[in-house]
């Protein structure tokens, strides 16, 4: 069986990133869900599944913030529903005009 010192030095605890401490999963995800650069991912991730482009971690196909940053606003004051976020996207002059 795995154990915590199969993969941390002894005594130390979880983080999502360097000073970020966490203690579990529920503490991790709204630690992720506050992190701009996560979301700014997710809107990336998104744009580039509907404009059929390759992926941004994969890939390295970056957006540029003009283009992803009124959607990341839209997908924070919309519950962060990656629903009304690809609706929003699909709709969108970029998306319909071609």
């Amino acid at each position: 069986m795995a154990t915590l010192a199969d993969w941390l030095p002894a005594g130390q605890g979880f983080a999502w990133r360097n000073g970020t401490p966490v203690t579990d999963i529920p503490s991790m995800g709204k630690a992720m869900a506050a992190d701009p650069d996560v979301l700014s991912c997710i809107v990336t991730r998104e744009w580039n599944y509907a404009m059929s482009r390759g992926d941004v971690v994969n890939d390295l196909a970056t957006v540029t913030s003009v283009v992803t940053q009124p959607l990341v606003t839209y997908f924070t004051s919309n519950g962060m529903s990656i629903k009304s976020l690809l609706q929003n996207i699909f709709t969108s002059t970029d998306f319909v005009s071609f």
